[in-house]
């Protein structure tokens, strides 16, 4: 059996790295949420911005710091056994334990017919954050929301606390 991998355009490196960087920081870096609303699920995933390779952090236009994290965000539709992103209205929030809200504003990136959504946070070293992201996929007059928590560390990325 052999597998076959086409070619990524110039357009759609930016998506593909940053989402390869995000999978393959692992258990240790990010932690992937995923919740099922019918035929859509809703993916998100934190990392901290220095976790990031240098392009793929440039590339999407994210200065790396220390008190800086990365969201990602993407919508699944299931159709005909296999799923694909779509497009959608994505909004997330960000609630540290003593109360503080950050509205995390979300920048859609599309490549190679896929989309994602990615914005930066405001982090401490240790804080654990309430994370609401709430996305309407486009054609539907749902709201898909998730929360979950998650504890960042400055330099390595999220530890979940789920």
């Amino acid at each position: 059996m052999s597998l076959s991998i086409p070619a990524l355009t110039p357009a759609a490196r930016p998506l593909a790295a940053l989402l390869l960087s995000l999978s393959l920081a692992g258990p240790a870096w990010s932690q992937a949420h995923t919740q099922r609303f019918g035929a859509y699920t809703l993916q998100s995933s934190s990392v901290n911005s220095e976790a990031l390779a240098a392009e793929t952090a440039r590339e999407h236009g994210i200065e790396p710091a220390p008190g800086r994290a990365v969201l990602n965000v993407v919508v699944l539709k299931d159709e005909q056994g296999a799923s694909r992103t779509v497009p959608a209205r994505v909004q997330a929030r960000v609630t540290s334990l003593a109360g503080a809200i950050e509205e995390v504003p979300m920048r859609e990136t599309r490549a190679q017919g896929r989309v994602a959504y990615t914005g930066t946070y405001t982090i401490l070293p240790r804080q654990v954050f309430d994370i609401t992201v709430t996305a309407r996929p486009q054609g539907s007059d749902e709201d898909l929301t998730m929360s979950y928590r998650e504890r960042m560390w400055a330099g390595t990325g999220p530890n979940s606390t789920r």
